[in-house]
């Protein structure tokens, strides 16, 4: 799906969904080449979403709409999101009163790449399994070795397992080119 818009200075840029159904989604080529841009497909927003270390960026909004940003450690879990956050932060609070969010992530090199899912928010107060996936979660950022004891560090009897469903996806690759 495309839409146009009109930004800074009269320019038009698109916004193009992933998530799209394949029959209606337009290719690079359809999109028009010449501005170097791709949209990535749903698989290639998730693989995105999964390489690296790169940490996302979770936005939440308290129940009077007051908007919040705090960057987030997350693995993919099929089309989970999958973050841990304490109770009483506000992250906690504003996803228990509102529990629905977005989460930006991207590639801060040449030649730029992005993608946000949107989607609603489950969470699990201290669950059984929370040491497996504040391991988990540890493995994808610290050092070889050391993510068990990160894992211990981040349990909690008030510590919330999270799991953003990634129902919108939006990606492009090749910002710059």
């Amino acid at each position: 799906m495309e839409a146009h818009r009109q930004g800074a200075a009269g320019r038009s840029w698109r916004v193009c969904h992933a998530d799209t159904p394949p029959g209606l989604r337009r290719t690079p080529s359809e999109l028009g080449k010449d501005d170097g841009m791709e949209v990535m497909t749903r698989q290639q927003a998730i693989e995105f979403l999964a390489a690296g270390t790169r940490t996302g960026k979770l936005a939440t909004a308290s129940p009077d709409g007051a908007p919040h940003v705090a960057p987030i450690w997350f693995v993919v879990d099929g089309d989970d999101l999958v973050f841990t956050t304490g109770r009483d932060t506000l992250k906690g609070r504003h996803l228990r009163a509102n529990p629905r969010a977005a989460l930006a992530v991207d590639l801060q090199e040449y030649p730029y790449a992005f993608v946000t899912a949107r989607g609603p928010v489950r969470f699990e107060e201290a669950p059984d399994d929370l040491l497996a996936w504040t391991t988990r979660l540890a493995e994808r950022y610290v050092p070889p070795g050391r993510a068990a004891d990160y894992g211990r560090r981040n349990l909690g009897p008030a510590e919330l397992l999270c799991r953003l469903r990634a129902e919108r996806l939006i990606g492009q690759t090749d910002i710059a080119v």
